[in-house]
């Protein structure tokens, strides 16, 4: 049987990832604030094994690495005249990511395609129901 963290594990967790995302945008313009967000998500990933959660820190993760690669394909690439051009598409793409995965996080979906039975395993969050409104901001 799969481990599922607790509801209230799960809370945390989704509160640990919320500030992961928030991290991440504002690290779009202060870029060792995106470092932090990459440590944060590699510690709790482990702990969030079997809810929804952990498919938002293993897209941090993605995210952050993806994010280097580009911007040091931008920065090589300045001295072509490209570079600058690869580094704004790199921070709008960026900036879209964070955004997108706040958005699915908030509203307690996967960031994947959800695992067959999902409903029926429950997300760590709701118990194999959809979330409602009753179920608060977290």
């Amino acid at each position: 049987m799969q481990y599922v963290p607790t509801t209230e594990q799960t809370k945390s967790l989704k509160s640990t990832a919320q500030v992961g995302y928030i991290l991440a945008l504002i690290g779009t313009f202060i870029p060792f604030l995106g470092l932090a967000t990459l440590i944060i998500a590699y510690i709790k990933r482990d702990d969030a094994a079997g809810s929804f959660v952990h498919s938002h820190f293993r897209y941090q993760i993605r995210t952050f690495w993806f994010a280097l690669l580009w911007a040091v394909l931008g920065l090589v690439t300045l001295m072509v005249g490209v570079g600058f051009v690869v580094l704004i598409v790199a921070g709008i793409w960026v900036l879209y990511r964070n955004i997108k995965g706040l958005l699915r996080l908030l509203d307690n979906r996967y960031m994947y395609v959800e695992p067959t039975g999902a409903a029926s395993m429950g997300n760590g969050l709701t118990q194999g129901r959809e979330p409602t409104t009753e179920d608060g901001p977290f």
